[in-house]
């Protein structure tokens, strides 16, 4: 019997792990500022769509904090990435002075990043672009 719901795993051909592809799509991508994350996204050439999270020790100094909020976005990123509407090589940045405590935080970043299109097809370009703020 087969399971009707999409695949929950997040393996880590998901994931970005080299610091070339975390300056590659930081520096030539495209960045939104939702909530204590800023996310920087380019398409993904590969078309699987991968993600990277980045929590400095300067944000948060406890490690145990950093671990929970990177293992809240990972959830978060598992459990919606079929929303966007193609695959993304997408790195999320937290933001200095922004508690990200639980689910929900992170639930609602995540949110205005695909309510505002910017993973939409007809979205803007996905080059270079100047920085968006709320």
């Amino acid at each position: 019997m087969s399971d009707p719901r999409p695949s929950c795993r997040f393996p880590r051909s998901a994931r970005i792990l080299a610091r070339p592809e975390y300056l590659r799509v930081q520096q030539g991508g495209s960045r939104f500022y939702a909530g204590p994350f800023v996310f920087a996204h380019l398409p993904d050439p590969q078309g699987a769509g991968r993600l990277g999270i980045t929590v400095a020790k300067k944000v948060v100094r406890r490690a145990n904090r950093r671990n929970r909020i990177k293992r809240l976005t990972r959830e978060v990123y598992r459990l919606h990435r079929d929303e966007l509407p193609r695959p993304l090589l997408l790195v999320l940045i937290l933001r200095r002075d922004q508690p990200v405590w639980n689910l929900a935080v992170v639930l609602d970043a995540w949110k205005r990043f695909v309510a505002k299109g910017f993973a939409a097809p007809g979205g803007p370009p996905a080059g270079p672009a100047a920085p968006v703020r709320e």
